[in-house]
């Protein structure tokens, strides 16, 4: 990890520990119920045990965070880091690009991400808030125009921007895995001949690791397949391991951005909730159309050439 004694760091995004607070209230809360529950030996402590584990990992994921993701801005260099070995220090002149992103998350929270592209062509991005805007424009600022670097990348290299589904996966993908390990431990368990072990029980706990199974095979599809490389010519799509396929602008008879929204349960109910989900939605001269989400908060810029390429080609 680069060493970073001996500098003058004039802006500083990230390295705090936003969230802890609210986790540790949560984790204290649930523990203590799970305590009170297990000691009056109440099988309700099954419950709140999961969500007393939940609470865990938020408190252990907002210290990560602020150990672990920052971004330490100077007059001449900045620091980058979001995991604990990929720290890494570099002079503005190394990257040949920096820009920012603004789009709601799927609980409706507004999320703002700032990209950097290196002369190598590797993009790198971090999230930031709205207290952070002055250090966004200073980075941007230093980091400068397009064109004030060259780009030092493979020759056959044709694309401009990607885009992926693999941000925040890991993170997503391993709590999902141990909600459903915990949910098939569960099933496993009343299945056992006892006396106080419950068939309702058993199908609940039964038909809930089932759904997350299929949500993890979903994700893990999506994390490895999906794809949108935009090009001078045209983009390549693909959602999955056998429709890939390269779309010329010219061939695109229009194209545009949507926002859904979905609700769940009542909206007099106190318990239901809203999605916000962004499609980018294009028609081929012909009469197909392809749809894929997006997240517009990390992928706004992209999305945005996208659509300004097929506009310029109709």
């Amino acid at each position: 990890m680069t060493s970073l004694k001996n500098e003058e760091w004039e802006y500083k995004i990230g390295g705090r520990f936003q969230g802890l607070i609210p986790a540790l209230i949560f984790l204290a809360a649930f523990g203590g119920i799970t305590f009170w529950l297990y000691k009056s030996e109440n099988s309700a402590y099954i419950f709140t045990g999961f969500l007393t584990a939940f609470a865990v990992l938020c408190v252990l994921l907002s210290i990560y965070r602020s150990v672990f993701l920052k971004v330490l801005l100077s007059p001449i260099a900045f620091y980058y880091q979001t995991n604990p070995f990929n720290g890494k220090k570099y002079t503005y002149n190394e990257i040949y690009r920096a820009w920012k992103s603004t789009g709601k998350l799927q609980n409706g929270t507004e999320a703002h991400y700032c990209s950097f592209e290196t002369a190598e062509g590797q993009v790198k991005r971090f999230l930031y808030y709205p207290a952070d805007e002055e250090s966004i424009d200073y980075f941007i600022n230093h980091v400068g125009s397009d064109n004030e670097i060259t780009r030092i990348i493979k020759s056959d290299e044709k694309w401009d921007y990607k885009i992926n589904a693999r941000n925040g996966f890991g993170f997503g993908a391993i709590l999902l895995f141990i909600i459903f390990a915990v949910f098939t431990v569960l099933t496993i368990d009343q299945l056992r001949p006892a006396e106080n072990k419950s068939r309702f029980l058993a199908l609940a706990f039964g038909s809930t690791a089932v759904m997350l199974l299929f949500t993890l095979i979903f994700y893990t599809v999506r994390y490895f397949c999906f794809k949108v490389y935009i090009g001078e010519q045209g983009f390549y799509y693909q959602s999955t391991p056998f429709n890939g396929k390269f779309y010329r602008y010219a061939d695109i008879e229009n194209c545009h951005e949507e926002l859904k929204v979905y609700r769940s349960g009542s909206a007099h109910n106190s318990t239901s909730s809203t999605s916000y989900i962004y499609y980018f939605i294009f028609n081929e001269k012909g009469g197909n159309t392809k749809r894929f989400i997006f997240d517009k908060s990390m992928y706004e810029k992209e999305i945005n050439t996208l659509k300004e390429r097929i506009q310029n080609a109709l």
